[in-house]
């Protein structure tokens, strides 16, 4: 199985729907599906397209998914579950939209993250971005919340927040700053 077309008379992909499908490499995701679960562990998925209309990107939805470069989230979504993109360690770039107003562990050991766009008047909670190493450089609305452990183990990033620089000696700081 190397691509899956999904019809639009599906409203859900279940939890492990497509679990460890280790030779699919292409999904599109139809706007018709309100709530994404299924493709844990897919470690040959390259090309992923989530097409506007998706709501929920669930749990543990991509975790795993080791080829996976980047990815588009339309902003049809609103929720980012924990863990949809954890152990994605080839991802190296994501655009969160203004739609979504929580992020969770969602990004979690990404390793190879290097840009990440973050919306304004977003949450950013624990470990949203823990472990992604990658990550050297960031800049952040103004109007975001962040937690004292959103990038625990980042120890190279440097985060710019209403023009002050902060690094991994200084979460804490980061987190007073935002009222995170």
């Amino acid at each position: 199985l190397e691509s899956v077309t999904i019809p639009d008379s599906i409203l859900v992909i279940g939890f492990c729907a497509f679990s460890n499908c280790k030779s699919l490499e292409s999904i599109t995701i139809p706007g018709s599906i309100k709530e994404l679960y299924g493709f844990q562990y897919c470690e040959n998925l390259k090309e992923l397209n989530i097409l506007d209309g998706v709501e929920v990107i669930g749990i543990q939805a991509f975790c795993g998914c080791t080829n996976l470069k980047s990815i588009t989230i339309p902003n049809s979504v609103t929720q980012i579950a924990p863990q949809a993109f954890s152990n994605c360690t080839s991802l190296e770039s994501i655009t969160i939209p203004d739609s979504v107003t929580e992020i969770n562990n969602s990004f979690y050991n990404c390793t190879s993250l290097k840009s990440v766009t973050i919306p304004d008047n977003v949450k950013i909670n624990d470990n949203a971005f823990g472990e992604c190493t990658g990550l050297r450089s960031l800049s952040l609305p103004d109007n975001v919340k962040v937690s004292s452990t959103a990038f625990s183990g980042c120890d190279g990033l440097t985060v710019t927040y209403k023009g002050n620089e902060y690094n991994y000696t200084s979460w804490r700081d980061l987190y007073i700053a935002t009222g995170g």
